[in-house]
């Protein structure tokens, strides 16, 4: 769904960071910024995967 405003997560954040924002706002994916400009997209996934190496 398209958010004018969607939520985003600033590249210095840790993964705790971005569960707690996906969490908080029922999203399963991020995208990741640096000083307003988009470098990546963190999900759910990629968090879990971390977690489990």
């Amino acid at each position: 769904m398209y958010q004018p405003e969607p939520v985003s997560i600033a590249s210095t954040a840790s993964l705790s960071e971005a569960a707690d924002l996906m969490s908080d706002h029922h999203t399963n994916a991020l995208p990741v910024l640096d000083n307003g400009t988009l470098v990546g997209i963190v999900a759910r996934i990629d968090i879990i995967r971390t977690l489990l190496v």
